[in-house]
């Protein structure tokens, strides 16, 4: 089983992908879709969400709240109308020179993911969020 913060960049790496490929048409982002996960029965009869499907929703909104993804609506599992933000598209953009020097986050991204490659991706965001957090600490500051 993988850890909140794998399952965290996981989906961020989908989610980044999905809206940068579909930019700037608006996207319906949903936690179960995005996780393959499934809905099960709780004690009471109600579905709720599994773990992972659970991440995948909590990043969803955490992605909306820091500014990363522009949404006309949120809730507990899904952003409706979401697209990239003028951050989001900013990350994407960035390149980074230790990970190729040549291609943005955004088009290697969808290189590794098209590859199949979930560890890659999951690195890779990894990788981009923390270059790209001094980068607005630095314009917050100035």
């Amino acid at each position: 089983m993988s850890t909140n913060i794998e399952l965290f960049n996981q989906y961020t790496a989908k989610i980044f992908t999905e809206l940068y490929e579909s930019f700037p048409v608006p996207m319906w982002l949903v936690d179960v879709r995005l996780s393959g996960g499934k809905l099960i029965e709780n004690e009471q009869g109600f579905e709720e969400p599994d773990f992972e499907t659970k991440i995948a929703g909590s990043t969803i909104l955490w992605l909306v709240e820091a500014g990363f993804i522009n949404a006309s609506k949120t809730d507990a599992r899904s952003a409706y109308n979401a697209t990239l933000s003028a951050k989001g598209l900013e990350l994407m953009k960035l390149v980074p020179s230790s990970i190729d020097g040549k291609m943005s986050v955004g088009d290697n991204l969808l290189k590794i993911l098209k590859d199949g490659s979930a560890d890659a991706g999951r690195a890779l965001i990894s990788k981009a969020l923390t270059d790209f957090f001094p980068i607005i600490y630095q314009t917050m500051i100035s």
